[in-house]
């Protein structure tokens, strides 16, 4: 009688145990969770900041601009102010490309990432279509989106061709993105299966795992290829 009231303790433990495991591994991915949603927060506020700089210091250099334009104009120096306001027009068109999408969340993430590979001397092409996403969380299509353009991006810079294309359209009922960049060999040869690494982001190892993870919560579709030295990740989430 005393060893099965033991024997039914020990069960009644070991289940407590499993709980208790159990409970302890949930609040672990709770913490893992709200330290990394911490971290782009915190990266959100910097990328905030650069833009915020970056409008103060474009409406300074307007200022100057304009008033070497107004100078030239107020001695009848058109032929020169004429060139000199096609020169600020080429190098606004460099410097400050601006993407309207016609989505808000679209147009951060594209016109942050377009910055972005501007300063690594990466050129970025973009052909966009108006698209909600709106089956998709905006927590979710960020962080896929961002995966996707931020392993491009540092593929790219490591390229000799340093290369992006990004085309956003609907396609039989899904809404896809397609991201292509340039690349000097196979990453698929080396590694099949692109498994995360930070000392290789060229790799595309870095966000693969989520951006799957994304992809199958919301039915979706996902085709990774190589063709000519370019590296294609197609996207396809079911339209609203």
């Amino acid at each position: 009688m005393r060893k099965k009231v033991l024997e039914q303790e020990f069960i009644r433990l070991n289940a407590d145990y499993k709980a208790l495991l159990d409970e302890t591994i949930q609040l672990r991915e709770k913490v893992a969770t709200a330290d990394e949603a911490l971290e782009k927060m915190r990266a959100t506020e910097e990328d905030v900041r650069s833009i915020h700089e970056n409008t103060r210091r474009l409406k300074h250099d307007m200022r100057n601009h304009l008033m070497v334009i107004a100078m030239s104009l107020g001695n009848e120096k058109y032929d020169e102010a004429r060139t000199y306001t096609a020169q600020i027009l080429d190098k606004l068109n460099l410097e400050y490309s601006y993407i309207d999408s016609g989505n808000a969340l679209l147009n951060y993430i594209l016109n942050l990432k377009l910055q972005q590979a501007q300063q690594m001397q990466v050129h970025m092409q973009l052909q966009i279509e108006n698209l909600k996403f709106q089956k998709i969380d905006s927590v979710d299509f960020s962080s896929l989106l961002t995966n996707l353009l931020d392993n491009a991006i540092h593929a790219a810079a490591n390229s000799d061709k340093r290369q992006i294309s990004v085309s956003i359209s609907k396609k039989r009922g899904y809404e896809a993105i397609s991201v292509r960049n340039s690349i000097n060999s196979s990453v698929l040869a080396v590694n099949p299966d692109l498994h995360s690494t930070h000392a290789e982001p060229e790799k595309h190892g870095m966000g693969i795992k989520q951006i799957r993870a994304i992809i199958e919560k919301y039915n979706g579709l996902l085709d990774i290829y190589e063709e000519d030295l370019v590296f294609c990740v197609n996207v396809m989430l079911p339209a609203g």
